[in-house]
């Protein structure tokens, strides 16, 4: 028997960066319970991909993380988009440094962490 041995780091590499994907959306969600026993079903429509499931009575829950990871990439664009906006014109717009400093910390240093925070794996 000839084996080869097997490249740990390259396997951690490929692990790594599957786990770090999540499903595509878009997700929704669906009734799967009874009225005795109710429970939703979070899946990804097109992939056909069970994500996750509510136990009990907690369609509002279900109803929320589909929302929000339906919205996640876009809102994430956007900002970033109007972060580079007022990155470039709030020097121009704010004439004197404490105003411009109130902007940078009030809304580009907050918006930049939301996004540092939407983006970093936990």
């Amino acid at each position: 028997m000839n084996s080869q041995p097997i490249n740990q780091p390259a396997v951690k590499s490929m692990v790594d960066e599957e786990m770090a994907q999540h499903t595509p959306g878009p997700w929704s969600i669906w009734d799967e319970g009874s009225d005795s026993d109710p429970s939703y079903v979070i899946d990804a429509k097109e992939r056909h991909s069970f994500i996750a499931k509510t136990l009990g009575n907690d369609k509002a829950n279900a109803e929320f993380i589909v929302r929000a990871c339906n919205a996640h990439d876009e809102l994430l664009k956007e900002l970033g988009k109007l972060v580079t906006w007022v990155s470039k014109v709030y020097k121009r717009v704010a004439k004197d440094d404490f105003t411009q400093g109130l902007i940078k910390r009030q809304y580009l240093d907050k918006a930049r962490a939301a996004i540092k925070k939407a983006t970093t794996p936990t």
